[in-house]
């Protein structure tokens, strides 16, 4: 768990902390899902871990975490998650991952930005072995290969407690 995340957002009693347990790979092993809000800008992701039988693996490596840009957590086919991180003002960036099949490893598939200009023009991105421009229909027909689930509000993080 991304402890020092956690820490600095429980000395603020304005943000919510968020958490579901949900069998991503479906392997018999859930997955527990961490996440904070302030109620205005959404759920910010923070973590997610699982057990092996003898202790708790965090799935995340830290060297590939970002606190504050992992905002939107969704479930889509097959196992796979999306991760939507807002790049403020200047674009989104919309990450695909699936669990590794023993289930404690996170294995990157691939992602897909979009970022804007001074001048308010959008070049679109893949990230699949190195990133590279693409066109709007190409980024279209990848958010489609991965649709998002139907769940509560599309994310799949729930409340759990008001502090």
């Amino acid at each position: 768990v991304n402890i020092s995340a956690l820490f600095y957002y429980a000395e603020s009693d304005t943000f919510l902390r968020y958490c579901t347990i949900e069998d991503i790979d479906e392997n018999g092993i859930p997955e527990l899902l961490i996440g904070v809000s302030n109620g205005i800008d959404g759920l910010y992701f923070c973590d997610m871990v699982t057990f092996n039988g003898e202790k708790i693996i965090k799935l995340f490596d830290e060297s590939n975490y970002v606190y504050g840009r992992k905002k939107e957590l969704f479930l889509s086919t097959d196992g796979i998650f999306i991760i939507r991180s807002d790049e403020g003002e200047k674009g989104l960036k919309t990450e695909f991952y699936k669990l590794s099949s023993d289930g404690w490893h996170v294995e990157f598939i691939e992602s897909i930005s979009y970022k804007m200009d001074d001048s308010g023009q959008k070049d679109y991105y893949r990230n699949k072995n190195g990133e590279y421009k693409i066109s709007w229909e190409l980024y279209s027909l990848i958010l489609e290969e991965y649709p998002i689930s139907a769940v509560d509000d599309n994310c799949m993080i729930k409340k759990v407690s008001n502090k």
